[in-house]
């Protein structure tokens, strides 16, 4: 198997990295905004709750007239408990029949008198095989029946130290998605971390590799980088199931 089959196999899979704190992230939930001074945060479970959920919604695209609708996911609500938020603005630039991959801006607008961190908005995977092709990193937070456990995310305020996202603002990233079959419809939530950074790694990338021969013994070498603001990774695992028959695979 050459690297181009490869490397496909890896990009349909996931590489998933931990922090040595060990801690496992807590979904919260945020109040109503309009009549608070700071975001506050609804603990669910556990002692660390950094991450606040937004919502869920989901989004129909008329692939014919380049426009789409978008409407709250309820489904997920019993889950997390999620507090209706401001409708994400989607605007259609193109679609490509023959790639079927849908070019969006998505604005999102913080609403809160408070900062924000590392804000991602999660694609999330499902049966029809609709997938963020230009993702920043994958999660397993918040993931729905459907799909792979984890899904593909873009991460907003890149480009600003810290990934702040000052509050009463708003910031635009383009989203390029696959729609397999003209399939329409695709769910996705917004998380964000207050009132300090993730702990977790917020991107994974510079991802390279040597040729993988479809043979018995082969081997290659893999290598990513892992980006996180606390520098205190010390493990990365590789989702690959339709390599290696496991689960996860622990890179050393």
């Amino acid at each position: 198997m050459r690297l181009g089959i490869l490397w496909l196999a890896v990009f349909l899979g996931v590489l998933t990295a931990f922090s040595c704190s060990g801690k496992t992230t807590t979904p919260v939930t945020p109040e109503d905004y309009s009549i608070q001074t700071s975001l506050p945060v609804l603990e669910i479970a556990g002692d660390d709750p950094d991450h606040s959920l937004l919502g869920v919604w989901n989004a129909n695209f008329n692939l014919e007239s380049l426009e789409v609708f978008v409407s709250q996911e309820r489904t997920s609500d019993a889950h997390y408990k999620v507090t209706p938020f401001i409708t994400p603005e989607i605007q259609i630039n193109s679609y490509d029949s023959v790639t079927e991959i849908v070019d969006v801006d998505v604005k999102i607008a913080n609403p809160y008198r408070m900062d924000v961190y590392d804000v991602r908005l999660i694609i999330y995977t499902d049966e029809q095989g609709n997938r963020l092709q230009n993702d920043d990193g994958w999660t397993l937070l918040y993931d729905i029946p459907g799909g792979l456990p984890i899904n593909p995310f873009k991460a907003y305020a890149g480009s600003v130290q810290d990934k702040l996202f000052e509050g009463e603002t708003d910031q635009t990233e383009n989203l390029q998605i696959l729609l397999p079959g003209g399939n329409s419809n695709v769910t996705f939530a917004i998380d964000v971390s207050y009132p300090d950074n993730c702990k977790e790694p917020h991107k994974i990338g510079n991802i390279s590799m040597g040729i993988l021969y479809d043979e018995i013994g082969a081997s290659t070498t893999l290598q990513v980088g892992v980006y996180d603001h606390r520098n205190n990774v010390d493990s990365v695992n590789l989702y690959l199931p339709e390599i290696t028959s496991t689960t996860l695979v622990p890179l050393t």
